[in-house]
This record gives C-alpha cells, sequence and structure tokens, in this order.
C-alpha cells in the first residue's frame, strides 16, 4: 500500500546573496520507488509584485542542509524510508532539470502538480529530488516550501 507524507519547510529568510538554492528535497529509499504528488512554495513578507524562477531537479548527490523527519499523512503508515532535507547551505550535484524554470508571481504562491499522467514525477530508489529557487531572488523573502510525495513500495 503506498504511503504519503509530506516534507516541508516554514518562513525561512532567503536572500538574493543565496542565489540558487534548493528549498525541500529528498532522497528515496534504495528499495523504494517515491512519486512526487505536489509542490508547494509561497513567501509571507512582500506585498510588491515581483516574478521569481523556481525548478525541480533531479541530483545525483544530496545537498546539505537541514534534517527533516517527513510526516506521515496517515498516523499509522510506518517513518517515510528515504531522507530529507530543506534549505540547503551546499547544493549536491544537479543531473537534470525536470521543469525549467517556472515563473513565479510570489504574491500567489506556487503549486506544481502534475497536469496528465504523462507528467507524473518519480524518484527510483536512491534518487534524489528537489525545488529549488533557480536564480537567485530581487529580494529577501521569508519562504515556505511543501513536497508531497508518495513511497512505493
Amino acid at each position: 500500500m503506498p504511503r504519503v507524507y509530506t516534507i516541508y519547510m516554514t518562513n525561512v529568510n532567503i536572500t538574493p546573496a543565496n542565489g540558487v538554492r534548493t528549498l525541500a528535497e529528498f532522497t528515496a529509499h534504495t528499495n523504494r520507488a517515491v512519486e512526487l504528488l505536489a509542490a508547494e512554495v509561497s513567501q509571507i513578507n512582500s506585498e510588491v509584485s515581483t516574478m521569481e524562477a523556481l525548478e525541480i531537479v533531479r541530483k545525483s548527490a544530496a545537498g546539505t542542509g537541514t534534517a527533516f523527519t517527513a510526516v506521515p499523512l496517515d498516523p499509522d503508515d510506518a517513518a517515510f524510508g528515504g531522507t530529507a532535507r530543506t534549505n540547503m547551505t551546499a547544493e549536491g550535484t544537479i543531473s537534470a532539470t525536470l521543469t525549467p524554470f517556472l515563473g513565479w508571481n510570489i504574491l500567489n504562491g506556487w503549486l506544481w502538480v502534475p497536469k496528465t499522467e504523462a507528467d507524473r514525477l518519480f524518484v527510483p530508489g536512491a534518487g534524489i529530488l528537489g525545488v529549488r529557487v533557480a536564480q537567485a531572488l530581487e529580494v529577501a523573502l521569508d519562504m515556505s516550501c511543501m513536497l508531497t510525495v508518495k513511497e512505493i513500495g
């Protein structure tokens, strides 16, 4: 039975000096695939309409960030078999950009969900996937990011 989890960071100050930065990422368990069901990004401190760019990436090496314990949506589910990190201070190695430079107006929040079955994003066992700011921000933002993932196997 698939298990669904959330991985998130809440109200972390990201500045233009941070440059490109992964907000949240996970590494799948070696024996389980993971499907990305949704990715969300928002900010709380700016009231000025500004466009920024986000992207979803595969990595061949994990970034360095804050360890996060994925939260099961069903409290009876076992713990997430992989590992999760938020607010990367070192990026790791990008192997593929899956959704390049998705425009985001910071006043609206950003939500990625697959539009069709063909758009679904899967991560094989031991694979790494993350959501990141694709270029340096125009202004410092207190950002939040949430990934909803389904562990398979």
